[in-house]
């Protein structure tokens, strides 16, 4: 285990391995290019990746937060409609 602030953060449940690759493609793009305007438009598909995929993932795991939950609900009052 590691020491300072690095050691401490919990990751959040929406980052995976995918997430993790794209944030490098984008580090990696940063240090290595000079921004001219032909770069502008893979820089900004680059940087938008990592955005998409988080609230891809966010939404997905409300969905299953919110399914969970009703089936629970559901076992603890029997006569709750199905709708």
């Amino acid at each position: 285990m590691g020491s300072g602030p690095e050691s401490l953060r919990i990751k959040s449940p929406q980052w995976d391995a995918g997430l993790e690759e794209s944030k490098r493609r984008l580090k990696n793009f940063k240090r290595t290019k000079d921004y001219t305007v032909s770069d502008r438009d893979q820089f900004r598909v680059l940087s938008n990746e990592p955005l998409k995929k988080i609230r891809e993932a966010r939404i997905e795991s409300w969905k299953k937060f919110a399914a969970s939950f009703v089936t629970q609900l559901r076992h603890l009052i029997p006569g709750l409609p199905m709708g």
